[in-house]
């Protein structure tokens, strides 16, 4: 079992590595543009590393991914430092090799997020389909279907196992609700016949139900299913773009999941989900100007704004920039629909 302590250990050194590349790719003299992308790729990998510090229960499958990753950014560093020897001639060609082994780093650390991110869904999922059954056995009860049940088969027997539980306190809410109707049912409403402390139902249990979704979700979920099918269209067939269209599913794919809406009105990650908004809009605009320029199609210089100011949607490297930025929330927002969702 891993403890905290070294889960806690393993990130810090994860960011350390981190902040080591930033510094090393600032001072690099050879693939310079290379080792940009690469700083850009571990400052939003950064920011998730930020999130599990403050949220993450260590887990084997996560830590163990968590190690691959942190051997991956150790090549990486190496790589980087590697390109602070000034070009001469005697390096052209392995500095071109260099290059491709940086790309390829990069690769095998989306490689290795997306594992996570696979790990992280299929939780979310499993969360909801329990969600479900416990709507359903809650709708029941509710109905009376225990209070129908003969006074025999609600005595004492089942009052002593329901008081035996050991687990009560680290349920979910929604197992917290169900119990709480059925301790009231087979009592006659004496709670206290059970348990001393009443089972409650805290923030984000059965009494906050879904409510209206705000404009930024559907948006959020409209863009990324635009663009998703207008890549599919258009049949894009450029790497970076394949790679940005894969990381743009894989939001839709979250965002239409029954917890997602509470991104979108949860004050902490309100602005998380409108950051993602234009992130995807520029995503968009990728995908169509790529387009044009395919078909030799007559256009104006054009410049995508982004956060670092504007930039060229031609180039591939400024491309996956954007990439990566949606990237974390790939990877960060399951981490945090999972913490709503047992808070």
């Amino acid at each position: 079992m891993v403890g905290v302590a070294e889960a806690i250990g393993l990130i810090s050194s994860l960011m350390s590595i981190v902040e080591q590349i930033n510094r090393l790719a600032e001072a690099a003299q050879r693939n310079r543009e290379k080792c940009t992308l690469l700083k850009d790729h571990v400052q939003m990998i950064n920011l998730l590393l930020t999130e599990l510090k403050s949220q993450w229960m260590p887990d084997p499958v996560t830590y163990s991914t968590l190690k691959h990753l942190e051997d991956a950014l150790n090549d990486g560093k190496a790589l980087v430092e590697s390109c602070r020897e000034k070009r001469t001639w005697s390096l052209v060609f392995k500095t071109k090799k260099k290059a491709n082994k940086i790309v390829a780093v990069d690769a095998r650390i989306s490689k290795i997020l997306e594992s996570f991110h696979i790990a992280n869904m299929i939780l979310i999922v499993s969360i909801n389909k329990e969600r479900f059954f416990m709507n359903v056995l809650e709708k029941l009860l509710r109905n009376g279907a225990c209070k129908r049940l003969p006074q025999r088969k609600r005595g004492a027997e089942v009052i002593y196992h329901i008081r035996n539980l050991t687990n009560m306190d680290n349920m979910s809410s929604d197992a917290k609700s169900v119990m709480e109707l059925i301790i009231r049912d087979i009592t006659d409403g004496d709670v206290n016949a059970v348990r001393s402390s009443a089972l409650s139902v805290g923030p984000g249990g059965r009494g906050d139900q879904q409510g209206a979704r705000t404009g930024d979700h559907d948006e959020v979920v409209r863009l990324a299913l635009s663009i998703v099918q207008e890549a599919k269209a258009l049949r894009q067939n450029r790497g970076e773009i394949q790679q940005l269209v894969q990381f743009v599913q894989q939001i839709a794919d979250l965002m239409q999941q029954p917890q997602s809406w509470k991104l979108s009105r949860d004050q902490n990650t309100r602005s998380m989900v409108s950051s993602l908004k234009e992130h995807l809009r520029d995503a968009y605009k990728i995908v169509l100007h790529n387009q044009q320029h395919k078909n030799n199609t007559r256009i104006a210089q054009t410049f995508l704004c982004g956060v670092d100011g504007g930039y060229n949607w031609q180039q591939p490297d400024l491309i996956l920039k954007v990439a990566y930025r949606i990237e974390y929330y790939v990877q960060v927002l399951p981490v945090i629909t999972m913490r709503q969702m047992l808070a």
